[in-house]
C-alpha cells in the first residue's frame, strides 16, 4: 500500500503544480500530448488516482464503499471527452514508430497474434473495432474454374469468410460463375465440386487448449492501428489513459454487484457511454451481477493492449477464461524465471 500512497501523492502534488496561478508556463507548443494544456493533463491526472484506487480495494474489503466513493469523486475530476485521451504519440519516422508496429515488423512480430476469448466476444456483437485491432484472416477473392482444397478461404463480397469444407475428389474446381453468398454464418454453399462453409466475420484467434488452424487466426498485423492507411504506418497513437476507461471506472463504482451502496442505473449509463465511443448500441434492462459482467467485458475490449486488462482481470476474474491446461487457474501474478540462461 505504501507505493501507492506515494503514487497518489505524487499525482496530487502534480495536479497542485500545474494548477491556477502556478508559476511557469511549461512546454507550450512542444508537449507532443496536450500541446501545453494543463487542464487535460490534470483530468488525466485525475483519471489515473481513480484507476490506481480500484487497484487497492481487494487489499481492503473493509473500506471498499469509501475507496470506491474516492474513485468517484477523482473520475468525475477525469477525461470527460475522447479529445482529452492520453495518447502515446507516434509518427512515421523509424525512431517514433509506435511499440506495437515495431514489433511486429521484427522477426518475433508474428509470435503475437489475436486471442480467441476476444475475438469471439466482439464477433458476436460485430464490434465495429475489429479491423481496428486484428488484421483479416480471409482476404483472397474467389476464382472461377480454380482448383481449390480443403481449408482455403475466401473473403466474399458480403464481407464473411467463406472456407472450403469439402471437395470431389480428384476434380476440386469451382463453378464457371461466382455463387450467390449466404449472409448467415454456418451456411454452406454449393460451388461445382466445391463446398464452402460461412465461418463469419473476417476474424478469428488462438486458442491455447484448442489450437486452432493458422489460416483461421487473425494477426495483428493488417489491423488499422499498424497501418492507419498505407502511408502512415506506424503512426498509430497508443491510448494509454482514455474517456472510456473513465466511464468504466465510474461504471463499476457505481454497480451495486461491485459496490453495495452504488446505483446501478447511473453504472448502466457510465457504461453506455463508454459504449458509444466506438458506435456500440447502447444495453438496457440489465443490473447486479450480469451489469457488472458487461461493465467489465467493455473494458476488457476497450483497454486491448493496456496492461490495465491484467490488473482489472486479477481482482474480478471477468470475462471467464479457460486456464491453459483443464485443472489448472490462471495465475494472479505474471510469472518470471528464476535465472536466465
Amino acid at each position: 500500500m505504501a507505493v501507492y500512497d506515494s503514487v497518489q501523492s505524487l499525482l496530487s502534488q502534480a495536479i497542485a503544480e500545474l494548477g491556477a496561478g502556478q508559476p511557469g508556463l511549461g512546454p507550450q507548443g512542444l508537449d507532443l500530448v496536450y500541446g501545453g494544456n494543463k487542464a487535460k493533463w490534470i483530468a488525466a491526472a485525475h483519471t489515473l488516482k481513480a484507476r490506481f484506487l480500484l487497484h487497492t480495494i481487494e487489499a481492503n474489503p473493509a473500506t471498499k464503499a469509501t475507496i470506491y466513493g474516492t474513485a468517484i469523486t477523482e473520475a468525475n475530476a477525469g477525461i470527460a471527452t475522447p479529445a482529452g485521451d492520453l495518447l502515446a504519440f507516434h509518427s512515421t519516422a523509424t525512431s517514433e514508430r509506435n511499440i506495437w508496429y515495431q514489433f511486429q515488423t521484427t522477426t518475433f512480430g508474428q509470435d503475437v497474434v489475436a486471442g480467441k476469448t476476444l475475438v469471439d466476444i466482439m464477433k458476436a456483437r460485430n464490434d465495429p473495432r475489429l479491423p481496428a485491432y486484428f488484421g483479416k484472416n480471409a482476404s483472397a477473392k474467389w476464382q472461377a474454374s480454380h482448383k481449390y482444397a480443403k481449408g482455403n478461404r475466401i473473403l466474399d463480397p458480403n464481407g464473411n469468410g467463406e472456407e472450403v469444407t469439402a471437395v470431389a475428389v480428384p476434380d476440386s474446381l469451382s463453378g464457371s460463375s461466382e455463387p450467390t453468398w449466404p449472409t448467415t454464418v454456418g451456411t454452406t454453399t454449393t460451388d461445382n465440386h466445391v463446398t464452402w462453409t460461412n465461418t463469419g466475420l473476417p476474424y478469428g484467434g488462438e486458442d491455447v487448449n484448442v489450437p486452432q488452424p493458422g489460416n483461421r487466426v487473425s494477426a495483428l498485423s493488417g489491423s488499422l492501428r499498424m497501418c492507419p492507411d498505407p502511408s502512415s504506418c506506424g503512426s498509430f497513437q497508443q491510448p494509454l489513459v482514455t474517456y472510456q476507461e473513465r466511464e468504466l471506472i465510474l461504471a463499476e463504482a457505481y454497480s451495486t454487484a461491485a459496490n453495495p451502496s452504488g446505483n446501478d442505473g447511473t453504472a448502466l449509463t457510465h457504461l453506455n457511454n463508454a459504449r458509444a465511443v466506438p458506435g456500440l448500441s447502447a444495453l438496457a434492462g440489465i443490473t447486479g451481477v450480469a451489469l457488472l459482467d458487461s461493465i467489465m467485458t467493455e473494458k476488457y475490449v476497450a483497454l486491448f493492449q493496456n496492461i490495465e486488462t491484467w490488473n482489472d482481470y486479477r481482482r474480478m476474474c471477468i470475462p471467464a477464461l479457460t486456464p491453459f491446461n483443464t485443472g489448472s487457474v490462471n495465475p494472479g501474478s505474471i510469472t518470471a524465471a528464476a535465472r536466465e540462461t
